[in-house]
């Protein structure tokens, strides 16, 4: 809270006669005073690193065309249509992406528009999602996803292999089979301890 803020408060709550107006805002002044004196002053007070941004800008406008008809897909993806200024401000710090990296904001988005949360907890706002990168979270999802698959695939290969080579072995017993059987199995081996 700023310090106007809080000395109109202060006279507004106390309603003083108009003759005592100038005290009461003495009085609001010096009460400020002594609470900032304990740290309970306006946030940003002694800190001019983080000043305060009262200019009320409307970061959409500010987007460039390019950003601005991804943010509207991303913005109709998310699905929860609160504070879009704060959301358009932090796509507006992504800067400019490559059309792969904005689909993929897109799409985790969608996936978190339709994601069931866990009873009590609500979602999170779109601000939040994106300075907090989640989209994130589906890509590295979907990478494990891919690998696990493909792992798997492989798994099946080489144990169809494996099988052959055992099948052909128990017809004829040769040194060769015997050593490819072991070659193939040592594979299975490594595939199980990387999944």
């Amino acid at each position: 809270m700023r310090k106007v803020d809080f000395i109109q408060h202060v006279i507004i709550r106390s309603l003083p006669p108009l003759d005592k107006v100038a005290a009461g805002v003495a009085y609001a002044e010096s009460l400020w005073n002594s609470i900032s004196s304990l740290g309970y002053g306006a946030p940003n007070q002694g800190n001019p690193s983080q000043p305060r941004d009262i200019t009320n800008q409307n970061y959409y406008k500010n987007l460039s065309q390019h950003q601005k008809e991804w943010f509207d897909k991303f913005w109709k993806a998310f699905n929860y249509k609160h504070d879009r200024n704060g959301a358009a401000m932090r796509f507006s710090q992504l800067g400019e992406l490559t059309e792969q990296e904005y689909k993929t904001i897109v799409d985790a988005a969608k996936k978190e528009a339709h994601r069931t949360l866990p009873h009590g907890q609500s979602r999170k706002m779109a601000q939040g999602w994106l300075a907090e990168m989640r989209y994130q979270d589906h890509q590295l999802n979907n990478s494990k996803v891919s690998s696990n698959n493909q792992l798997q695939q492989r798994f099946s290969v080489l144990n169809g292999e494996l099988q052959s080579v055992q099948r052909l072995y128990s017809y004829k017993k040769t040194p060769e089979l015997a050593e490819q059987i072991s070659k193939i199995e040592q594979k299975l081996k490594e595939l199980n301890y990387e999944v």
